[in-house]
């Protein structure tokens, strides 16, 4: 018997991004558990099915914003030398989606 027990799920698919949001990349969601982490990289929407269904199970969820303004930012200082505002484009993007 396989004992799979991850403490991390990182999920790096558009699986369940807009506008396909009911696909999820879960296969097997009761090794969801309440002492894990899942990261799904997916930013719109920002609650996945795959981190609904981890919320629900008492997971801790994070989705894929930070990522994607993190890769922009570091994108932008190496482009133009300059500081991307963060805080206002993440306002932006949760606007927008």
């Amino acid at each position: 018997k396989l004992e799979f027990k991850p403490k991390t799920w990182l999920t790096a698919t558009p699986l369940g991004m807009t506008p396909n949001t009911s696909d999820t990349p879960c296969l097997y969601p009761n090794l969801i558990r309440d002492d894990q982490i899942v990261f799904d990289l997916v930013y719109n929407p920002l609650q996945t099915t795959l981190l609904s269904h981890a919320a629900a199970e008492g997971a801790r969820v994070v989705n894929g914003l930070d990522m994607l303004i993190g890769q922009a930012a570091a994108s932008f200082n190496a482009w133009t030398g300059e500081i991307l505002p963060t805080e206002t484009i993440r306002e932006n993007i949760k606007a927008m989606i």
